[in-house]
């Protein structure tokens, strides 16, 4: 039993040692992107400086939406029912010979 729980203790230490590395790893990456990003945003800003000193007209950015739209609901069986039934009434109509 003792060997047992020895034996789980280490696999517990080696895969939280692993699981260690690769947060260390992933956060190295993070910072890593971070840090390209925010040199690109820099080029960006220098490049619309640039633009506007040619007398190119810039945008402003749009402001982020903080009242979006509201999700619309799905029609219920009743009244898809109701399309289509008029959409077959109007079919048959065309079809119907000019009197």
């Amino acid at each position: 039993m003792q060997a047992m729980q020895s034996q789980l203790d280490e696999q517990f230490s080696r895969h939280k040692a692993e699981m260690e590395a690769q947060q260390a790893q992933m956060e190295k990456q993070m910072s890593q992107m971070e840090a390209k990003f925010e040199a690109q945003q820099r080029q960006f800003e220098v490049f619309l400086v640039q633009m506007r000193a040619m007398g190119m007209p810039i945008p402003e950015p749009a402001r982020k939406n903080t009242n979006p739209l509201p999700v619309e609901k799905v029609p219920d069986a009743s009244s898809t029912h109701n399309i289509n039934s008029h959409r077959s009434s109007m079919r048959s109509e065309s079809r119907s010979p000019a009197v």
